[in-house]
């Protein structure tokens, strides 16, 4: 089953490499707006991309550890952009990069995806499903990402009222999880909410490594500054 399973997902991968050279899309630069799904292949400074699918996430691994967490428990993306959770899926412990590619592949497969795309950063590396991949269309909606603020805030207060549902260890791992994809956001890549979200992201990340008394007033600290970045007008981001 799993040899059967990488086979085809080798295969799906070298189609997805076809298709793309054939769309004039090889080599572009990629951003992906999670929220709505969408994931666009563009040349760099241009506007109109080249093509474009639809996007979930899969799971995302931890560069600094390696641990994979399946997207159903990842409260950084919005609910529409994660998957169902997958019955039987072993994603706990370490992985190296097989591994996670082996995990990415068992919820691809249950997700219903056509293609898995490694979108990796530093800090975390994130597997999409992606399907309908096609030539893009004048009509085609460009790449303008909303705020990320008040989901960034629902994010860090569900963080801090569950602290007592589960062990520290468990805790830590969110929040080098969730460091990591406000570090490495892909939707806000170049737009100015970039560096206050890896500012954010580096502090959660932080926060893993303190001591267990320090993470709820740490959360605190951290909900009072992404607060501050919801308050702001959005062209004074800095």
């Amino acid at each position: 089953m799993t040899t059967d399973r990488h086979t085809r997902w080798t295969e799906r991968q070298e189609e997805l490499k076809r298709l793309l050279r054939e769309l004039g899309a090889e080599g572009c630069g990629w951003q992906v707006d999670l929220a709505r799904g969408a994931f666009w292949w563009q040349r760099p400074g241009e506007e109109r991309p080249v093509a474009v699918a639809k996007a979930r996430l899969l799971c995302s691994q931890s560069i600094s550890d390696g641990t994979v967490l399946p997207s159903w428990l990842n409260r950084t993306v919005p609910e529409d952009a994660r998957v169902p959770p997958v019955e039987g899926l072993r994603s706990e412990g370490c992985f190296d990069e097989a591994g996670a590619w082996a995990v990415a592949m068992q919820i691809g497969d249950a997700a219903g995806a056509r293609y898995l795309y490694p979108a990796a950063s530093p800090q975390l590396r994130l597997f999409l499903g992606l399907r309908d991949v096609r030539e893009a269309r004048e009509e085609d909606p460009r790449f303008e990402p909303g705020s990320p603020w008040p989901h960034v805030v629902d994010v860090i207060g569900t963080l801090g009222r569950t602290l007592g549902e589960r062990s520290p260890d468990d805790t830590r791992a969110l929040l080098r999880h969730y460091g990591g994809g406000l570090v490495s956001s892909p939707a806000y890549r170049d737009t100015p909410e970039a560096r206050p979200l890896e500012a954010l992201g580096e502090g959660l990340r932080t926060l893993a490594n303190a001591p267990d008394a320090e993470l709820h007033p740490g959360l605190v600290a951290l909900m009072r500054q992404a607060e501050a970045a919801l308050a702001q007008p959005e062209d004074s981001t800095q």
